[in-house]
């Protein structure tokens, strides 16, 4: 799945091929999100998941940070939202994984001090110190709920009140279509400060779901990218089917398509 445009990669399907290419004790090693707080960084089997992507021809270049609160209110609780994401970007490092996507503001101002910009903007420049020290850098999430952080604009005022250098935008199509906000319009705004995708449609119900099954303008999207000069990768965040094969080929062929669309647009 290369292309000019970089590597496509189906996040979870893959994930799920690599832990099943491996001996059974891997998959039970893994820690998911609601278990994150508890997370270290020998729970993750780093030297195992590389021997075996290097053995399949994939080449990891994104991981998904779990949902810590970067925004979080309380001091205590924020310092360890910044501390837990510290230890993911060490198992990038370890990985040699240059990407860490984390989420921006995840609750609403209605139940806070509307102050969550600002506390996200703190967190944003010190996790920046960090990846700078650990050659990563960090991608904030365009959010899918009217909360800071949703829009273009949002994701540009992080970044250029943060560090440019280590802080950038991971446009996901899902999310901005589900908050009627085209995916183009939102390359266009980020421009060199998008540097990195979630590709997946959004149908008026679900998202995480193959493109060109839901309402996304895939042609523009396509067009956008390379108006802005768009180089990194293209990461497809679609949910497998029961079968890892079936739904690595349902995956890859809609990918496939949208590469299509990139060298033609």
């Amino acid at each position: 799945m290369l292309s000019g445009h970089g590597i496509t990669l189906v996040e979870y399907a893959t994930f799920n091929l690599i832990m099943s290419s491996t001996n059974a004790g891997l998959r039970s090693k893994y820690v998911e999100n609601r278990n994150a707080w508890d997370l270290r960084e020998t729970d993750i089997p780093t030297g195992d998941i590389s021997e075996v992507a290097r053995s399949l021809d994939v080449r990891p270049v994104q991981v998904h940070c779990p949902n810590y609160d970067l925004s979080e209110p309380d001091q205590g609780g924020r310092s360890r939202a910044v501390a837990m994401t510290e230890r993911v970007l060490k198992i990038c490092a370890k990985m040699e994984v240059p990407t860490l996507v984390v989420h921006s503001v995840t609750v609403p101002e209605s139940g806070g001090d509307g102050n969550s910009k600002d506390r996200l903007l703190e967190s944003l420049r010190t996790l920046a110190r960090s990846a700078a020290d650990l050659g990563c850098r960090i991608a904030v999430e365009n959010g899918w709920r009217d909360l800071f952080g949703s829009r273009a604009e949002d994701l540009v005022e992080l970044i250029e009140g943060s560090d440019p250098d280590y802080i950038c935008a991971c446009l996901d199509t899902g999310h901005s279509q589900r908050m009627g906000l085209p995916p183009a319009s939102m390359a266009r705004k980020l421009g060199r400060y998008l540097g990195t995708t979630h590709i997946h449609d959004y149908d008026g119900k679900s998202d995480h779901i193959p493109p060109f099954t839901g309402d996304i303008d895939w042609k523009d999207l396509a067009s956008a990218l390379n108006e802005i000069g768009y180089g990194s990768y293209l990461i497809g965040e679609i949910e497998g089917s029961e079968s890892i094969d079936d739904g690595i080929l349902q995956s890859r062929g809609a990918m496939d398509d949208f590469l299509g669309l990139m060298d033609t647009s």
